[in-house]
């Protein structure tokens, strides 16, 4: 079977592009909100995060032909506040007859949803909980 997605992480943002063809953003929206402090790794938790969201994207536009998601997620989990998430959520449009403005206000909504929101956090809290042998 082969990898249908690219997961990496480079300078504190995790992001999950089609594992073929160029990973560009020709539609991209963006948010940020805290989330609640959790503990465990930053970078699981992000990446956690970037999955739902792209899956959550992949819903969203699912009838648009020609469209790869694309999502970026940054966060800053410095200091004794609440965590601070950055998201961009867009993807490559292969045709040229994509209803772009439809299509930004359809990702634009799900990423400003609170309950989308409140559940990816604590699915990525979940994941990014220290497991045993962490530590090692």
């Amino acid at each position: 079977m082969t990898e249908r997605w690219r997961i990496s992480h480079d300078d504190d943002v995790a992001r999950i592009a089609p594992a073929r063809g160029p990973a560009r953003m020709d539609l991209a929206v963006h948010a940020a909100w805290d989330a609640p402090r959790t503990t465990g790794d930053p970078a699981r938790y992000r990446a956690a995060i970037a999955r739902q969201i792209r899956q959550d994207l992949w819903r969203a536009l699912r009838t648009a032909r020609g469209f790869a998601p694309l999502v970026e997620v940054a966060s800053d989990h410095a200091g004794t506040g609440p965590v601070r998430v950055m998201a961009t959520a867009g993807g490559r449009l292969d045709t040229t007859h994509a209803p772009r403005a439809r299509m930004a206000e359809a990702a634009q909504a799900m990423l400003d949803r609170p309950a989308n929101r409140a559940r990816w956090h604590t699915h990525a809290a979940r994941v990014a909980r220290p497991r045993p042998g962490d530590d090692l």
